[in-house]
């Protein structure tokens, strides 16, 4: 009875432990699985939103930056001051061809490079109407001067510093109704005297995109329903019409007003979610039998021998009970603790010892990821470098030539010494004084830059590549949404035991959005482990997440950064860490 009694007691609670522990499991997984489920597809969902948005931002970047190369022409605006002070109130350009043609050379590069730009218009309020790409009807142009549309584009310039207006025609107003089109986004910039700061502008260029042009752009979203908006007013959408049932819904809001829906439909939500689940419950079933039986045969046999020998102690007095050979020490007493202790220390040396191969390859790898984001240069940044010296070269400018080939030699060469994880702050102003030399060559007078260094700075040793990445990211995410001159001021200062870097722009500055998503991001870092550390870090850019990433992993919550707008507009981000870190 004592026999079955303890198999049967040992079984049960196996069988019941076994039983609980796969429905729990069974109905954490389901929770977990539709949780999952839905949430992958809801993540996909805002990852197609992103990249859909990503592409009509880069769309009207470029028709934006066109005008802005376009407005700033010499020619093109010596030509409209020239018309600006003519009181004749016919079009200038329909008699006076050679002109004309001349700025339609100017405009074509741009024409034909992108597709998406439907036309691109030179106008002002003389009668002055000149246009590129899709044609006009001299009828419509003049309809179009002398519109409400004509008055409130002056009406929003006239004394005012604006730069630019967005607007968006569903019909072409300069073409007859004959000619179909499917709308178009218009990016309007005033063209200025140079003496003049706030006034009547001279003239006026518009940079029409087409709709079909952004729609051709994203037929990897055919599948999806996307709907475009300029300040909450609907534009236009893809054409495709999703049920409501199972459709996530996402917006995103885009630069300079615009903001975009992106719809998603998951019909084999609920098919796969059942068909996962049914099959889970039939191998759970088979496999919670399997344990079962395998339990069974388990216990009794660990059992056994426990039985047999609780049979013999009731047989048998103490002194006959028989020593398992292996088992009992000399004296007579039972060694399974100096077994076990020994066992436990060779636990302890093998798990020291993986403890140490962990360390090791964990350093190794960070090491590795360091040196491999080391190694990149931006490869667009260097084609342009090139493409300057070559164009330097033809004009005879042997010394610019020459200083420009100096500067990304130096450049190149410091990036690929791979001997130094730390330098001096010195070194690190040079390297990036070297590469604003390269664009001051490529920007002339529109770039400037200012650098002051504390003499206790100069010799502090920081880690490398942090400070030229900030640089870039001024200049990619702030400057170049501004108007020229770009300028970039550089402090270098010690105080408090703690050496800092600030770097200050006259971009549009940091918006309120952006510098939530950075600062969330940061703090992320600080409640990260190394090996999440290392997956921040991302090769094929310095992003300024990568530069905070190297920053925390030298410094640790000793690290010092700050990123505000300023009040003038702009940006500062301040780094910092200990000096004798």
């Amino acid at each position: 009875m004592k026999k079955r009694g303890i198999q049967k007691k040992i079984l049960i609670t196996n069988i019941m432990a076994i039983v609980i522990m796969t429905v729990l499991m069974f109905v954490a997984f389901t929770v977990y699985y539709v949780f999952e489920h839905h949430r992958q597809f809801n993540e996909t969902t805002t990852h197609k939103t992103e990249t859909a948005g990503a592409v009509i931002n880069q769309i009207t970047n470029i028709a934006d930056n066109t005008g802005i190369q376009l407005g700033n022409n010499p020619y093109i605006k010596e030509m409209l001051t020239e018309l600006y002070f003519d009181d004749n109130p016919s079009n200038f350009f329909l008699d006076e061809h050679v002109e004309e043609n001349t700025i339609i050379q100017y405009l074509l590069p741009f024409l034909i490079k992108q597709d998406m730009i439907y036309r691109i218009c030179i106008y002002n309020n003389r009668g002055d109407f000149l246009a590129g790409g899709t044609s006009v009807l001299s009828g419509k142009v003049n309809t179009f001067l002398q519109s409400s549309d004509f008055k409130h584009i002056e009406e929003m310039f006239y004394n005012t510093p604006a730069t630019r207006i967005y607007a968006y025609s569903s019909n072409d107003a300069l073409q007859g109704n004959r000619h179909k089109t499917s709308g178009y986004i218009r990016i309007i910039r005033p063209i200025r005297d140079t003496n003049v700061i706030h006034g009547n502008p001279m003239g006026y260029i518009e940079v029409q995109i087409s709709t079909a042009g952004i729609l051709n752009q994203l037929t990897e979203f055919d599948s999806e329903e996307i709907t475009v908006y300029l300040n909450k007013q609907k534009l236009f959408a893809n054409g495709t019409t999703l049920p409501e049932r199972n459709t996530y819904k996402e917006t995103t809001e885009l630069n300079n007003g615009f903001s975009l829906t992106l719809k998603s439909h998951n019909s084999d939500e609920n098919r796969v979610v059942f068909f996962t689940m049914g099959f889970l419950l039939l191998l759970l079933s088979f496999l919670v039998f399997s344990l079962i039986t395998i339990q069974r045969r388990a216990i009794l046999k660990i059992t056994a021998p426990l039985i047999s020998l609780f049979t013999k102690v009731q047989e048998a007095s103490w002194d006959e009970v028989p020593k398992i050979a292996g088992i009992a020490a000399e004296d007579g007493d039972f060694d399974e603790i100096y077994e076990l202790q020994k066992s436990f220390d060779y636990m302890l040396e093998s798990l020291k010892d993986t403890m140490e191969k962990n360390v090791m390859m964990r350093t190794e790898k960070i090491n590795a990821q360091m040196l491999a984001l080391q190694a990149q240069v931006d490869p667009h940044f260097i084609h342009n470098t090139l493409t300057i010296i070559g164009a330097l070269a033809e004009e005879g400018d042997g010394e610019k030539v020459k200083e420009s080939c100096q500067r990304l030699s130096d450049m190149i060469r410091y990036n690929s010494d791979y001997s130094m994880q730390k330098v001096k702050i010195s070194q690190e102003i040079e390297n990036t004084r070297a590469y604003m030399e390269l664009l001051k060559i490529r920007y002339e007078e529109a770039f400037q830059y200012e650098i002051r260094v504390q003499a206790l700075a100069g010799v502090v040793q920081v880690p490398k590549f942090i400070l030229q990445p900030i640089v870039e990211n001024a200049l990619k995410h702030s400057l170049k949404q501004a108007e020229y001159p770009w300028i970039i001021s550089i402090d270098a200062y010690c105080q408090d035991k703690k050496w800092y870097l600030k770097i200050t722009d006259n971009g549009v500055g940091v918006t309120k959005e952006a510098k939530k998503e950075v600062l969330e991001r940061f703090h992320e870092l600080q409640k990260l482990v190394a090996d999440h550390l290392l997956k921040s870090m991302k090769i094929g850019g310095f992003s300024l997440i990568n530069t905070l990433t190297r920053m925390y992993i030298y410094y640790g919550n000793e690290m010092e950064f700050q990123i505000d707008k300023n009040e003038n507009g702009g940006t500062t981000v301040i780094l910092g860490g200990k000096t004798d870190a």
